[in-house]
């Protein structure tokens, strides 16, 4: 799996790095956020990666995501805007479920 599956924007680069200022570089994890319908999709995680996922580095930091996530919704771009971090993906990861109008990629009711 290679690098042009898988993209972080200068600006998400620029708040990581002031994210870690003063502190030890950790991983990155990205992963599969199915806990409410108003927080599907993926988030970020500073964590060690689990057995078997998949690992990029980027300007010395180190993400990592589940194989099977990331062959669902390859290619990611992680972005920054004033808003916060933005996974982008090849699906439509967007917090949807029927009680919010349709179904998104994680919600199974």
């Amino acid at each position: 799996m290679s690098n042009s599956q898988f993209e972080v924007t200068p600006a998400a680069i620029e708040r990581i790095r002031l994210f870690f200022e003063g502190r030890t570089i950790k991983p990155i994890r990205i992963h599969k956020n199915d806990g409410f319908c108003v927080s599907s999709g993926l988030s970020l995680a500073v964590e060690e990666p689990e057995d078997g996922e998949v690992g990029f580095e980027i300007e010395n930091y180190k993400f990592y995501i589940d194989p099977e996530v990331f062959r669902t919704v390859a290619p990611i771009k992680v972005d920054f805007s004033t808003t916060g971090f933005k996974i982008h993906s090849a699906i439509d990861i967007s917090p949807k479920c029927p009680g919010c109008g349709e179904k998104g990629a994680w919600c199974t009711k």
